[in-house]
């Protein structure tokens, strides 16, 4: 009988102690990851219109809005809509899209292409940072194929056409 206590104490014993290991991090690898990641915190954004609405890319995917306040017609300015997690999906008239990580893919009309996790594409305008986050070079513009710029140029054609057989 005391054999099975002693064996049963010594039993315990071995799986407190085997249990209760505890093991300490290993901070040269910690220090090391630190050198390496890029948090692109105070990056430049990308500021592009849409839709009446001023957006502000930046190269982590985040994005802010600026909008204008139309005092002619009302006070109340756009309507914001969000879905049940919390993120924007409309402002006004645009839609926001986002992929599964989060960042946002689409405002309206302009698609938004990451690389690394870092935004590579707005639109047609193509950019690369450096490791700072600081925009090294820039390619194209953010708005190519608009719709709106070809209705601005037939507008104004239109309108030298007509002033120009007034004149006669």
């Amino acid at each position: 009988m005391n054999i099975m206590k002693k064996l049963a104490v010594v039993l315990a014993g071995l799986f407190i102690g085997a249990t209760a290991f505890a093991k300490t991090p290993n901070t040269d690898n910690l220090n090391n990851n630190k050198r390496i990641v890029t948090t692109y915190k105070n990056a430049e954004p990308i500021i592009f219109i849409e839709g009446g609405i001023e957006f502000f890319i930046y190269p982590n995917g985040n994005f802010n809005y600026n909008t204008k306040i139309n005092y002619a017609n009302s006070r109340r300015g756009n309507s914001v809509i969000k879905d049940r997690t919390g993120k924007i999906t409309r402002i006004g008239t645009v839609n926001i899209i986002y992929d599964r990580f989060g960042n946002i893919t689409r405002a309206g009309s302009i698609n938004i292409n990451y690389n690394n996790a870092v935004v590579s594409k707005i639109g047609g305008l193509q950019v690369n940072y450096n490791r700072n986050g600081k925009i090294v070079t820039r390619k194209g513009s953010v708005k190519t194929n608009s719709k709106v710029t070809k209705t601005k140029v037939v507008t104004k054609k239109t309108v030298v056409k007509t002033t120009n057989k007034n004149r006669r």
